[in-house]
């Protein structure tokens, strides 16, 4: 079944299309959207129906010569009813043989669409790769940008050109500079989501491609501006960071994040299904269950881009008095927008 992905999308964006007047506009769109997608329904289900009736054509068609046959046969004095029957019979069950054919042949449209997409994920090449005799790093002591080069895939615009920087355990570190500087996509180098395409990047003076993915991801814990909330518990949700945590975890996670005496409100306190209730959690509410997963996991080296940009000014206080006093002697949170606490 064909489906509108711009109806889907006008109901998540409802609130900007009232704001913004754009929904006689938006109707149009989606008008128009639909047409396509009725269209295209239209041949697929007409190529569907016309295979499908083959087998139906065939069958008849033979039970119609059969009988032509024998009354030819009858008019010469040969009359046999059984073996018409019979033959029939035969005729019909040999062709209905071909009925599953006909469901495979029906399904091939929509299979090769499905396959197209599929093999086009496969074969994209990936941008980093796993070491082949991985070296352990150890806790974090020391992170070094070395005449670090990057560009964006597709693009020839330099976001970072020969960008050196060092940061050691205690230290404090400010990154500054205009939307598009590259300051999260220093975060994002060090995850290794993409490789430089000069230079080298070091974590206790190991090269950060020589560092299994399984031991980079376990000692650094990332935060990006928008949580994303699974249609799950909200102790199911905290706990992605740590799947084996007991609910005390949780919930001291939680309180040290400030989001505890909110969740205490909710009438399935911990249990309260995500699937319901994320559309209604404010961007605050919901970044604070992203950080309860990053003090869940306590990790080395802890990233958080713009972590108080959905918070109020009291909320960010708090935030960094906590990121402060709980972790400034152990991680290393980076705050892009300016700031960051001791590593």
């Amino acid at each position: 079944m064909a489906k509108n992905p711009k109806i889907l999308e006008s109901v998540y964006s409802i609130r900007d299309i009232q704001i913004f007047g754009a929904g006689f506009r938006r109707m149009k769109e989606v008008d128009e959207a639909n047409r396509n997608v009725n269209h295209a329904s239209f041949w697929l289900t007409v190529h569907r129906q016309t295979i499908a009736s083959f087998p139906n054509f065939f069958v008849y068609l033979a039970r119609i010569l059969i009988l032509v046959c024998a009354g030819v046969l009858a008019s010469r004095g040969i009359n046999h009813p059984v073996g018409t029957i019979a033959i029939s019979f035969a005729a019909t069950a040999s062709l209905s043989s071909t009925f599953n054919l006909t469901f495979v042949v029906t399904s091939l449209l929509e299979t090769y669409g499905a396959a197209e997409r599929i093999f086009k994920i496969e074969d994209t090449m990936s941008e980093t790769e796993e070491p082949a005799n991985p070296v352990s790093c150890g806790e974090i002591q020391t992170i070094e940008f070395s005449d670090v080069t990057f560009s964006y895939p597709g693009t020839e615009k330099k976001v970072l050109d020969h960008f050196n920087f060092k940061i050691r355990k205690g230290e404090k570190i400010g990154i500054a500079g205009a939307s598009g500087a590259g300051k999260s996509t220093i975060l994002r180098l060090l995850l290794r989501f993409y490789a430089p395409a000069e230079g080298e990047i070091r974590i206790n003076g190991i090269p950060l491609e020589q560092i299994s993915f399984a031991e980079l991801h376990q000692r650094i814990a990332f935060l990006e501006q928008d949580t994303y909330l699974f249609d799950a518990t909200i102790a199911e949700n905290i706990a992605i960071a740590k799947p084996d945590a007991s609910i005390e975890e949780i919930r001291t996670a939680a309180e040290r994040a400030g989001i505890a005496e909110f969740i205490e409100t909710l009438p399935e306190g911990y249990q309260t299904d995500m699937g319901q209730m994320s559309a209604r959690l404010s961007g605050g509410e919901r970044q604070r269950i992203g950080i309860a997963r990053i003090f869940l996991r306590d990790p080395d080296l802890c990233l958080m881009d713009e972590p108080s940009s959905t918070l109020d000014a009291q909320h960010e206080k708090e935030l960094l008095h906590t990121l402060k006093t709980e972790y400034g002697k152990k991680i290393s949170c980076f705050n892009v927008s300016g700031f960051i606490p001791h590593f």
